[in-house]
C-alpha cells in the first residue's frame, strides 16, 4: 500500500480551489475547475437565471398550481389563504423549497468534507478524482431523463388512469379546462423530478461515500479526527433525508392508513442506514487497527510476564519498573478499548447521530403514544 505523500497534499489544494470556486471565493476558475463545478450544477442550477430566483418562481408557481386544484372542490380561491389551513395546503411548495434548498447544501458539504478526507485516503489522484466526480457531479441527460420520467409518470397516473389528484383528498380529479389540467399536471412533474434527484442524489452519494470508506486509509485509534468527515457527510446525507420526512410529517398531519404508517417506517429506516451503510468499510478498519494495537500490547504484557517468571530474584527497582509499565500498559488498554469504532468523535456522538437518524420515527411513536395513551387521561 502506497501512504500519502506530496502527489496528495497537491491535490487537496486542488479540492481547496475547487471549494471555494463552489462557494463562490474564487471568481476566476481554471477550466478543469469551472468544467466540474458546471458538472455538479443540477435541476434548476442549470438555468441562465439566478439560482434563487428559479427557486422562488418555481416555488410560487407550485403554490398557485396548488390554488387551482383546490378551487376544483368548489372553495373559492381566496379560501386558500385561510392561516389555520396553511400547512397542509403548503405541503407541496414546502417539500419543493426543501429540497431545491437541500441539494446545493449537500453539495457544497460533500465538497468540503472530500477535501478534508484527501489525505487520509491511500489511493492515486485520479482515482479519487473518480470517486469525486461520481459524487458531485451529474449528467445532464441524466437531469433531462429524469424529467421526462416524472412528466410521463405524473400523466399516465392523472391524465391516462384518471386517479385523483394527490392533494384533492380522494374526490378531486383532473379538469377538462386546459390550462387547469396543464398548472397541476406541470406543478406535480416539477415536484415528482426534484424528488428523483434527490433520491438519485442520495444513492450516488451513500454508495460512493461506502466504495470510499473500502479503500485503505490512514486510521489513529488514538485520535479519530481525521476521519470524522467520514461521519459528518454521512450525517449530513441522513439529516437531508429526515428534513424531508419531517417535512412531509409536519404539515401534513399523523398518518390515518397503513399505507401512510408504512411510508413513515421505511423512510426512518432509509434514513438510519444512509447514515451507516456507508460507513461499515471505515468501521471495518478501524477495528482492525484497534486490534492490531492490542495484539501488540498484550505482547508488551507477555513480556512483563516472561520477565517475572524468568527470574525469580528482582530487585525493588526492577519491580517497581515493571509495576508501572503493567500500570502504563493497562491504562493504555483501556483507552484504545474507549475509542469508538466509528468515524465519530466518542460513543455519546455515535449515539445521538443514530437518535437523530430516527427522529421521524421517533417523533411518529411520541405523537401516537400522545393521542392514544396521555391525552385521553387528561381529557377523560
Amino acid at each position: 500500500m502506497t501512504r500519502v505523500s506530496e502527489p496528495n497534499v497537491s491535490r487537496t489544494g486542488v479540492l481547496q480551489r475547487l471549494r471555494a470556486v463552489n462557494l463562490g471565493t474564487i471568481f476566476w476558475p481554471s477550466p478543469a475547475e469551472e468544467d466540474i463545478c458546471l458538472r455538479s450544477e443540477v435541476g434548476l442550477q442549470r438555468l441562465p437565471a439566478p439560482y434563487w430566483l428559479c427557486t422562488l418562481l418555481c416555488t410560487l408557481f407550485l403554490v398557485f398550481a396548488q390554488v387551482v386544484e383546490y378551487t376544483l372542490r368548489g372553495a373559492a380561491p381566496e379560501d386558500f389563504l385561510v392561516i389555520e389551513r396553511w400547512p397542509q395546503r403548503l405541503a407541496v411548495p414546502l417539500v419543493f423549497l426543501y429540497i431545491l434548498v437541500a441539494l446545493p447544501m449537500l453539495k457544497s458539504f460533500t465538497i468540503e468534507a472530500l477535501t478534508q478526507l484527501r489525505p487520509v485516503v491511500r489511493i492515486p489522484d485520479k482515482e479519487y478524482d473518480v470517486f469525486m466526480r461520481r459524487m458531485v457531479c451529474v449528467d445532464l441527460r441524466l437531469d433531462l431523463l429524469l424529467l421526462l420520467a416524472s412528466t410521463f409518470l405524473v400523466v399516465l397516473l392523472l391524465a391516462v388512469l384518471g386517479l385523483p389528484t394527490p392533494m384533492g383528498g380522494g374526490v378531486t380529479y383532473l379538469p377538462g379546462v386546459w390550462w387547469q389540467a396543464g398548472t397541476i399536471l406541470l406543478g406535480y412533474s416539477l415536484l415528482g423530478w426534484v424528488l428523483l434527484l434527490l433520491l438519485f442524489s442520495s444513492i450516488r452519494l451513500g454508495t460512493g461515500l461506502g466504495e470510499l470508506a473500502q479503500k485503505p486509509l490512514t486510521v489513529n485509534v488514538f485520535d479519530p479526527t481525521h476521519l470524522l468527515p467520514f461521519g459528518q457527510l454521512s450525517l449530513r446525507h441522513s439529516l437531508t433525508l429526515v428534513g424531508l420526512i419531517l417535512v412531509l410529517i409536519i404539515p401534513l398531519g399523523r398518518p390515518t392508513e397503513m399505507i401512510d404508517y408504512l411510508v413513515i417506517v421505511e423512510l426512518s429506516l432509509g434514513s438510519v442506514l444512509s447514515l451507516i451503510l456507508p460507513l461499515r468499510g471505515v468501521r471495518t478498519q478501524i477495528r482492525r487497527a484497534k486490534s492490531l494495537v492490542l495484539h501488540h500490547l498484550s505482547d508488551q504484557f507477555y513480556q512483563i510476564q516472561t520477565n517475572l517468571v524468568s527470574d525469580q530474584k528482582l530487585e525493588r527497582a526492577e519491580l517497581e519498573m515493571l509495576s508501572k509499565n503493567a500500570g502504563d500498559l493497562d491504562q493504555l488498554r483501556r483507552f484504545v478499548l474507549s475509542t469508538p469504532v466509528w468515524p465519530f468523535r466518542n460513543m455519546a456522538a455515535t449515539v445521538r447521530a443514530v437518535l437523530t437518524a430516527m427522529s421521524p420515527l421517533l417523533y411518529f411513536l411520541v405523537t401516537e403514544l400522545m393521542r392514544t395513551y396521555v391525552l385521553p387521561l387528561l381529557t377523560g
